[in-house]
């Protein structure tokens, strides 16, 4: 086995035994279906209140259109934030439960450890997004709604990977400030500077506002112009973020770290 393959082999024994990303990945998994379901049914309801005025503000257009509306809404923030914590404490805890010592006397680069804290996060990421879109597929039919087309699903699956590319220099953050506190700093001024750019007029040229408009959160007008050069500026987020990671891991030094 190689350097990196053992690198990822054990980084993936960590995550799955780690409280954190069960926690997280069943945080977004369970509340974006059912929250999505929950704010479209008391919206297409009599009731009245506060509480409905909310839903019915949150629902733009009609049936699976509405439905991938609200879960876009919904995923770009808790996400974004819970994508980007599990990253923090994938990263950060070597330096906060000071295992990043032993790491030095390793015949694995620490650049190499880097790269597989960041491809094991991913793969986390994107079975979290997998059992997202398939619940809330699952919840819209049960509900009464028709078989979704496959641009919906595109979309949906979409919005979680992109999501989860933009989490990405949580890592970074987690390495500069030597802990997992850093990097969950960094990603909730994230999401509160998203939604302020966003409100500003910034749209889809900001990256990690960009995946949720493409799939609906601001209805189909918005979605319809996202530009392709939008979402390819997402991944250019996280691979900039695995990169900086890598480079600053291989470049730890033991009285600093």
């Amino acid at each position: 086995m190689t350097g990196f393959g053992a690198a990822l082999r054990v980084e993936a024994l960590k995550l799955r035994r780690s409280p954190v990303a069960w926690v997280a990945g069943l945080a977004v998994a369970a509340l974006v279906p059912l929250a999505s379901l929950g704010f479209l049914a008391l919206a297409r309801g009599a009731a009245g209140g506060p509480a409905a005025a909310k839903a019915r503000a949150m629902v733009l257009g009609d049936g699976w259109v509405a439905l991938l509306g609200l879960a876009a809404q919904l995923e770009a923030g808790l996400g974004l934030l819970a994508f980007g914590v599990v990253a923090s404490w994938c990263v950060g805890r070597e330096f906060t439960d000071g295992t990043i010592v032993g790491l030095f006397a390793q015949p694995v680069s620490r650049g190499a450890v880097a790269g597989a804290k960041a491809v094991v996060v991913s793969a986390w990421a994107s079975l979290v997004s997998v059992a997202v879109t398939f619940l809330l597929i699952l919840g819209g039919t049960l509900t009464g709604l028709p078989v979704p087309e496959l641009g919906h699903v595109v979309r949906l699956l979409g919005l979680g990977l992109l999501t989860a590319a933009t989490a990405l220099p949580a890592g970074w953050a987690a390495t500069y400030t030597r802990g997992y506190l850093g990097g969950i700093v960094a990603t909730l001024a994230t999401v509160i500077g998203t939604q302020f750019a966003v409100a500003l007029g910034a749209v889809a040229w900001v990256p990690w506002a960009a995946p949720a408009l493409w799939a609906g959160a601001a209805g189909p007008d918005v979605a319809a112009g996202v530009a392709p050069l939008q979402l390819a500026l997402a991944l250019l987020v996280g691979a900039l973020g695995v990169w900086a990671t890598c480079r600053a891991w291989a470049r730890l030094q033991l009285g600093r770290s």
